[in-house]
């Protein structure tokens, strides 16, 4: 029997190129931008919020099986989880793809969308990040003070409140960055076909808002949980108040020969016919 195939030969599209051409005034300003998008500080946040993220996931590695049951370290999971997500994205990866375009050229705007995209991702796990860490750190200062007073809780409280004094800053170096960056991209061209016609990066935060209240931008008044949160950390953890006693199978094997020994034996008399 006969098989009839088909086959619709088309022909391959054209790569696609992430670069264009722009006057060298505008390409420089636009490079300026795109490289102090990320400052310093930023970045060592970031390193830092990766720290307490791996420090958090072994901790409730080794304290599993004694919280198994426990609201409080379910939540710190749930932490590990938002800082993993953030460390997938890669933002610094992302810029340094996006500065890689200006050496023939200009990156295109499909570039700066997908750019734009990731940033304004990271920005979301990070406001996600700020409210759920501080609300477990108001849960652990409950849990102190019902009497609970382990010393997992003393450096829970102060891996998290120092996760929520991070992306707290994170949020507001990312949220200016981002406010930046959209102007940005909407004086890209596209290039080819056009795969996002008629798009925009949104406006997802209201800034006005934010830039009216002084206290949040002020570098010197911080808001902290709890008195020292750093004092909590460089304490060492209380010793446990019972010692686990060590296994010893030989005493026990003895100790059921003795038993053996001193048993009474119980005869049964036989009947006699």
């Amino acid at each position: 029997m006969n098989n009839c195939c088909y086959q619709v030969v088309l022909p391959k599209p054209k790569p696609l190129s992430i670069r264009t051409t722009f006057s060298k005034e505008k390409l420089h300003k636009i490079e300026n931008i795109i490289k102090t998008l990320i400052t310093i500080q930023a970045t060592n946040d970031l390193k830092k919020l990766f720290d307490e993220g791996a420090l958090i996931s072994r901790m409730c590695c080794k304290v599993k099986k004694k919280f198994r049951g426990e609201k409080l370290f379910r939540r710190l999971k749930q932490v590990t989880v938002l800082i993993k997500k953030l460390y997938q994205l890669n933002i610094p990866e992302v810029i340094l793809n996006l500065l890689s375009a200006f050496e023939n050229g200009m990156p295109t705007k499909q570039a700066g969308q997908w750019s734009g995209t990731r940033i304004l991702a990271a920005l979301h796990l990070i406001d996600r990040l700020q409210q759920f860490s501080k609300g477990i750190a108001q849960l652990i200062v409950k849990v102190l003070q019902n009497g609970q007073c382990w010393s997992e809780m003393n450096i829970a409280l102060a891996m998290v409140s120092r996760v929520w004094i991070l992306s707290k800053a994170l949020y507001k170096s990312f949220l200016r960055s981002y406010n930046r960056y959209r102007p940005v991209v909407n004086q890209l061209k596209m290039a080819g076909s056009e795969w996002l016609p008629n798009f925009e990066l949104p406006e997802c935060f209201n800034s006005s808002l934010i830039e009216n209240d002084k206290k949040y931008f002020s570098s010197s008044e911080s808001e902290e949980l709890v008195e020292n949160p750093g004092s909590v950390m460089c304490r060492k953890p209380e010793p446990e108040s019972f010692v686990k006693k060590r296994k010893r199978p030989g005493k026990q094997i003895r100790m059921l020969q003795e038993k053996r020994k001193h048993k009474i034996k119980v005869v049964k008399k036989q009947k006699c016919i």
